[in-house]
């Protein structure tokens, strides 16, 4: 008797290599997505660089009680405020526009298993940022300290306060494009996820600040507290701890793309 056996789903074997191939590809063939890290590196080191020099070229008329709270280390990092909104934005697009486009229909018809096409998704951009991210941080410091140096206020480069603020700035931006992917995943829309995203990261540090009670306590999980917490020299003594700074880190793009896999289980699409 012969034995007839149904014809696998699509998508059903697909190795993770070829998926996370296929997100890159993806990604990297999209010229704004490109042009966006390419302007954010650039303008993240950029503006570091020109407060460093700015900063350096004034240190003979500062006075004693400036140049003693100059910070050698926050210096190394000033301007990658800019850096984090762009992968903000490129972590939105590596999903939203094949929601605008309709390419997510496609992309779950070839690959049915969402929950694998947003991990693999997130894999490619948390990756990306802390990659490029950690060598944008690497590049910066360097040249920074460089600058410090010729005053005396320089930082060995392989001193342990620079290697951690290079380290969190990295993991910082991979966790900011995980945030931004899963935010707009569920809210399928590259705007929505990009506001979301900009309201969590950039607007409510400025207004969740308080000195006792729950606002402290919301103060201290932001992660804009956590960044300056292992960024700066000069720590703020409301901030959280050194542990919790980089449980921060690390949570904020967990739980934001565990919603997104939930949530992105149980719709159409």
């Amino acid at each position: 008797m012969a034995v007839v056996t149904s014809p696998a789903p699509p998508g059903a074997f697909v190795r993770v290599g070829d998926l996370l191939g296929a997100e890159w590809i993806k990604l990297s063939s999209v010229r704004s997505t490109v042009l966006t890290g390419v302007l954010g590196v650039a303008g993240a080191i950029g503006v570091t660089l020109m407060f460093a020099d700015s900063a350096m070229r004034q240190w003979d008329r500062m006075s004693p009680e400036s140049q003693a709270s100059f910070d050698p280390l926050g210096g190394s990092f000033g301007g990658f405020l800019l850096l984090q909104l762009a992968v903000l934005v490129i972590g939105a697009l590596s999903i939203g526009g094949e929601y605008s486009s309709g390419l997510i229909r496609t992309t779950l018809t070839a690959v049915p298993d969402r929950r694998r096409v947003l991990l693999a998704k997130a894999a490619v951009v948390g990756g990306g940022g802390l990659v490029v991210g950690g060598a944008a941080a690497l590049f910066s410091a360097a040249v920074a300290q460089a600058l410090f140096a010729e005053h005396g206020v320089g930082l060995p480069l392989l001193s342990s306060e620079l290697l951690t603020g290079i380290a969190a700035t990295a993991v910082r931006l991979g966790a900011v494009a995980v945030v931004g992917l899963a935010l707009t995943a569920l809210l399928r829309s590259t705007a929505g996820g990009v506001v979301s995203g900009f309201a969590v990261l950039f607007i409510a540090p400025a207004f969740l600040r308080g000195s006792e009670g729950w606002m402290l306590t919301v103060h201290r999980a932001l992660m804009e507290s956590a960044v300056r917490r292992l960024t700066t020299h000069h720590h703020d003594v409301l901030g959280p701890s050194a542990g919790s700074a980089w449980a921060s880190l690390l949570l904020y793009p967990a739980v934001t793309l565990a919603l997104a896999a939930f949530v992105i289980g149980r719709r159409d699409v």
